[in-house]
Parts: C-alpha cells; sequence; structure tokens
C-alpha cells in the first residue's frame, strides 16, 4: 500500500492524528492508535495491517458515542445501541 510519510496531530482535535501516507493524506485515527499499533514514520503500512486499525476505529467512535449519549440522561441498551449504529 505504501509507507507512512507523516503523522500530524490534528488542529481541532488533541484526540486525533492525520496519517499520511506517500506524501498524501491516508487516515484520521485516534492518537491512542498510533501507539496501539506502533505506526511511525517509515513503516510500511498494508491492507492486512489497516483492518485492526478502522475496527478500533470504529470501537472507540461507538463507545464515545455512547459515553456521550450517557452523559445526558440514563438510556436504555436499546436505545444507545440504536443511536451509536445511526450515526457512526
Amino acid at each position: 500500500m505504501g509507507i507512512i510519510t507523516k503523522i500530524e496531530q490534528q488542529k481541532r482535535n488533541d484526540d486525533r492524528v492525520n496519517i499520511y501516507v506517500d506524501d498524501k493524506f491516508f487516515i484520521a485515527i485516534f492518537k491512542e492508535l498510533v501507539y496501539t499499533f506502533n505506526l511511525k514514520k517509515g513503516n510500511e503500512i498494508n491492507e492486512e495491517e489497516l483492518k485492526p486499525i478502522l475496527d478500533d476505529e470504529m470501537y472507540i467512535k461507538a463507545k464515545n458515542k455512547a459515553l456521550n449519549i450517557l452523559s445526558h440522561a440514563d438510556q436504555s441498551e436499546k436505545k444507545i445501541k440504536r443511536k451509536t449504529i445511526i450515526r457512526i
């Protein structure tokens, strides 16, 4: 797929980073995934390595959305699932 050429923190969201592959924007992910998957400038990335990263990205988004929903009021599990799936 390509070589990671740059990893930079997003300006508006300190929890996320932009990853560039072959000097082109590739993906924005949560900062913790950079550490979890040991992503570094110069590393080669392929489709096999990308799938678990995207899976974890979706998991974190869903978890954060569910916590955000719960922070406003108690909700049923069914309602949280419905709202989380719709908005991701």
